[in-house]
């Protein structure tokens, strides 16, 4: 009984170290703005990672960024375009000469719109596919599964640690992933004629 406690305990504060560095590393990162996309994406990967029940710390997470900084460049600067038209819309929609139907749909547009930018990053962790192949799963999930990416979408707006705020969402949308990961495996097998 003990021994099982002292190792629980263990094994949450070696979790809750590795979220902290890989958030201050993903921070300093995130500084040449180009780089916010592999950066991004090596998040996901390990959140996913934790979320599998593998161990990843923030030697997978800078050895990840290495490989995958590049291919997210497109990616980072078009969400960081997309994130300053929401902030902008945000301050729109707070302003008192705004009617309330304008204020309502905004808020939900900031809410969808940043469920589809946490599923982006996750969808290109997963799969090896293109900008706009990763755009498009982000806003399929986001339109097939409402009710859990209004929760994606508030954790993402209002949770300002990366590396917690990736995990509760890769933790959130564990079973919708698995589904997927199922589905383009499969997909991917015929179409290669490989079997799995």
């Amino acid at each position: 009984m003990v021994k099982t406690f002292t190792q629980q305990f263990a094994k949450i504060s070696n979790r809750i170290f590795d979220i902290m560095v890989i958030s201050v590393l993903h921070v300093l990162l995130c500084v040449p703005l180009i780089t916010i996309g592999g950066a991004e994406t090596a998040l996901a990967r390990v959140s996913m990672q934790w979320t599998q029940g593998e161990d990843a710390s923030f030697v997978d997470y800078l050895r990840i960024f290495r490989t995958e900084w590049k291919n997210g460049i497109c990616l980072g600067l078009l969400t960081l375009l997309v994130s300053a038209l929401l902030v902008f819309d945000a301050r729109i929609c707070g302003m008192e000469l705004c009617p309330m139907p304008v204020r309502v749909f905004g808020i939900i547009a900031i809410l969808f719109i940043s469920s589809i930018i946490a599923h982006i990053f996750l969808c290109n962790a997963m799969f090896k596919v293109t900008t706009m192949q990763a755009i498009k799963n982000a806003c399929l999930l986001a339109v097939l599964h409402p009710l859990q990416n209004t929760i994606t979408a508030i954790i993402a707006v209002l949770l300002w640690m990366p590396g917690l705020r990736s995990w509760l969402i890769a933790k959130l949308n564990k079973k919708t992933y698995q589904d997927i990961r199922a589905t383009y495996e499969e997909s991917t097998s015929v179409y290669t004629g490989t079997q799995h």
